[in-house]
């Protein structure tokens, strides 16, 4: 004879299943003795929701409830629950798409480039005379970016009025399409940077490279290999995929300086291994239900360890070298902990000198690296560190210059790119060129508070031509 469990039991079971059912408990199950630091809302909100139902359904059957009764609220609660969450997708696609696709919100004390439409459209038709003010909320949203097996995200294909991206996810333009990318990639200059070399919020034939194409001739064909938010880590990653498929080029050009600042000002790590936004491969990829499944994993791996000999950091960056080093004993709770917990903008500014010399270091470890791999596989390189928009006092995004002046994100850079501006001067790095003063001839060349507009990105090809030549 079975004997059944008494309905006591069943009913404390549930209780203890919702007890447990919890952020803390789900990540120890995951991985390791540790709590979530952050977790996406939908799903705080889900487990919460889950923690709940379990509560209720323990309740009732303490309290004597029928078994018919027990599936017959089940059921509708299951319902409800289903229709609950599907409500909370919707809202949460919705909203992020909003987002997105409007980007009405400020980042500190500046308006956003649709705000600047809105409130000064006269402004914003100086930069693009030839487009409608529609055209111009067109292309200032640009095509979303899409997770890369090995790159962590890369560029998403696209075809668009403004934006096109295919072959080795390299962006279009009038001299390098669908029709010859494959045929051009050898032998030719390729150019990487961030999103202010892809040609955020420009059409395809006004990015730098386009107009390095357009005013370089000699025959040379410069190739736009530009991610939004890459710096020089990732481009050297992205440069190295390349060649292990067998693509040559004559010439590698990087823009960068902007995006480099901030990754190393973001985490205290050595600066060779800084990483890009996540160092276990966040999945950008939102256009579908699987960014949903992805925030879920990511929401799981996002947990601070408790270990006090992390809480203490000793100088700008751990020595990874010594094999006692919380970077050799704890390498995922390091990683964590310090790009989550750890790095901020006031740190900087106490240890900028610091900072300065570690942003020296990064570039003249990755700078000696790329020379012994254009040594291997035959061509030149040259670094050009670029116009940074954010020290542009007479943008027209800036609110208030005085709250501006105060707001932390600037006085990190304030403090930052021109002490090392003059250190390179007095002690220059070989192929690393200093054009960040191409934006004095046009200060008010900006589409938003960092990138360039057409007629600035002109003036840019212009330098870094004058320069190779």
């Amino acid at each position: 004879m079975t004997v059944l469990p008494s309905r006591k039991l069943i009913g404390y079971i549930f209780i203890l299943i919702g007890v447990l059912a919890n952020e803390v408990t789900l990540a120890l199950l995951v991985k390791g003795w540790y709590v979530f630091y952050k977790v996406d809302i939908l799903i705080r909100l889900s487990i919460f929701t889950f923690q709940v139902f379990l509560f209720f359904i323990g309740w009732f059957i303490l309290k004597g409830r029928s078994l018919n009764w027990f599936f017959g609220l089940y059921s509708n609660l299951s319902l409800f629950l289903f229709n609950t969450i599907l409500l909370l997708v919707f809202l949460f696609g919705w909203f992020a798409y909003k987002d997105r696709s409007h980007k009405i919100k400020s980042f500190g004390p500046v308006f956003s480039s649709f705000q600047l439409l809105q409130e000064n459209p006269e402004h914003m038709e100086t930069l693009y005379p030839d487009l409608s003010r529609e055209e111009i909320r067109e292309i200032q949203t640009s095509p979303n970016i899409t997770s890369h097996p090995t790159l962590e995200y890369m560029e998403k294909p696209a075809n668009s009025k403004f934006y096109n991206v295919g072959f080795e996810n390299m962006r279009y333009s009038f001299d390098v399409n669908a029709d010859n990318a494959a045929s051009l990639i050898n032998g030719s200059y390729w150019v990487f940077g961030g999103s202010t070399t892809f040609g955020y919020a420009v059409s395809d034939d006004n990015t730098i490279p386009a107009y390095l194409n357009q005013l370089g001739g000699k025959g040379n064909i410069f190739i736009n290999f530009g991610v939004e938010a890459y710096f020089l880590n990732l481009e050297i990653e992205k440069l190295l995929l390349l060649l292990k498929k067998g693509w040559r080029p004559k010439r590698v050009i990087f823009i960068d300086g902007l995006n480099d600042i901030h990754h190393l000002s973001s985490a205290r790590f050595h600066p060779t291994e800084t990483p890009a936004h996540n160092p276990f491969g966040f999945n950008y990829s939102i256009e579908n239900f699987d960014r949903f499944l992805d925030s879920i994993k990511v929401a799981v791996q996002h947990r601070f360890p408790v270990r006090p000999e992390l809480l203490s950091p000793k100088g700008i960056y751990e020595n990874i070298y010594q094999m006692d080093s919380s970077y050799q004993k704890y390498p995922v709770s390091y990683f964590n902990y310090y790009y989550h917990q750890v790095g901020n903008y006031n740190h900087v500014l106490s240890n900028s000198e610091q900072y300065v010399e570690k942003l020296i270091t990064f570039y003249r470890l990755n700078i000696e690296f790329i020379k012994h791999l254009g040594r291997s596989y035959g061509f030149d390189f040259h670094i050009f560190f670029q116009p940074i928009g954010l020290l542009n006092l007479e943008s027209a995004f800036i609110k208030d210059s005085k709250t501006y002046q105060n707001w932390l994100y600037y006085k990190m850079y304030y403090a930052l790119v021109p002490a090392f501006r003059k250190h390179i001067s007095q002690n220059p790095i070989p192929q690393f060129y200093d054009i960040s003063d191409a934006d004095k001839e046009c200060s008010k060349c900006y589409v938003d508070l960092t990138h360039y507009s057409p007629k600035l990105n002109a003036i840019i090809a212009q330098r870094v031509l004058d320069e190779l030549n």
